[in-house]
């Protein structure tokens, strides 16, 4: 994906390595190094649900 010159320069500057090093990184050291310049613990989180038999409506389940 191409990424503008300015977003490039605003991702390096939070994260501390620039996109090149973040491509080849391993998401788990990514997310160490982020916790080490913010000195706080770093979440994941989906803003879309889980599908999976514990999200379906009891009425929407065919029997």
């Amino acid at each position: 994906m191409q990424l503008t010159p300015q977003l490039e320069k605003v991702i390096a500057s939070k994260v501390g390595l620039s996109i090149e090093q973040l491509r080849q990184a391993n998401p788990v050291d990514i997310a160490k190094r982020i916790e080490q310049r913010t000195h706080k613990k770093l979440t994941f989180s989906s803003q879309f649900p889980f599908i999976g038999r514990g999200n379906v409506l009891p009425d929407g389940v065919m029997a």
